[in-house]
Protein backbone atom coordinates (compact mmCIF):
# COMPACT_ATOMS: atom_id res chain seq x y z
CA UNK A 1 0.00 0.00 0.00
CA UNK A 2 1.53 3.35 -0.86
CA UNK A 3 1.46 6.15 1.32
CA UNK A 4 -0.28 9.46 0.38
CA UNK A 5 1.66 12.35 -1.78
CA UNK A 6 3.64 14.25 0.99
CA UNK A 7 3.87 11.52 3.41
CA UNK A 8 7.33 11.76 4.52
CA UNK A 9 9.14 9.52 7.50
CA UNK A 10 9.76 13.34 9.47
CA UNK A 11 6.24 13.80 8.72
CA UNK A 12 4.49 10.79 9.98
CA UNK A 13 7.00 11.26 13.14
CA UNK A 14 5.05 14.45 13.66
CA UNK A 15 1.73 13.27 13.74
CA UNK A 16 2.80 10.18 16.14
CA UNK A 17 4.51 12.95 18.43
CA UNK A 18 0.97 14.87 18.01
CA UNK A 19 -1.08 11.91 19.90
CA UNK A 20 -3.50 11.47 17.19
CA UNK A 21 -4.40 8.15 17.06
CA UNK A 22 -3.74 5.10 14.80
CA UNK A 23 -6.85 5.21 13.32
CA UNK A 24 -6.55 8.85 11.96
CA UNK A 25 -2.88 7.97 11.19
CA UNK A 26 -3.37 5.20 9.06
CA UNK A 27 -6.16 7.53 6.78
CA UNK A 28 -4.08 10.48 6.77
CA UNK A 29 -0.86 8.49 5.78
CA UNK A 30 -2.22 5.76 3.35
CA UNK A 31 -0.39 3.09 5.39
CA UNK A 32 -1.52 0.39 7.72
CA UNK A 33 -0.85 0.48 11.54
CA UNK A 34 2.05 -1.99 11.12
CA UNK A 35 3.88 0.04 8.44
CA UNK A 36 3.62 2.98 10.34
CA UNK A 37 5.20 1.29 13.19
CA UNK A 38 8.05 -0.24 11.38
CA UNK A 39 9.32 3.37 9.96
CA UNK A 40 8.95 4.75 14.27
CA UNK A 41 10.80 1.72 14.87
CA UNK A 42 13.63 2.47 11.90
CA UNK A 43 13.65 6.16 12.59
CA UNK A 44 14.24 4.95 16.28
CA UNK A 45 10.95 6.63 17.91
CA UNK A 46 9.79 3.66 19.51
CA UNK A 47 11.47 0.29 20.65
CA UNK A 48 10.71 -2.60 18.61
CA UNK A 49 9.15 -5.82 20.93
CA UNK A 50 10.84 -8.27 18.76
CA UNK A 51 13.65 -10.00 20.81
CA UNK A 52 17.24 -8.89 20.07
CA UNK A 53 19.18 -10.91 18.10
CA UNK A 54 22.46 -10.37 20.05
CA UNK A 55 21.39 -11.41 23.43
Amino acid sequence: MPRNPGMTDEKIIELYKSGLSYDKHCNKIGLSDRAIRNVLIKRGCIESDWPSENP
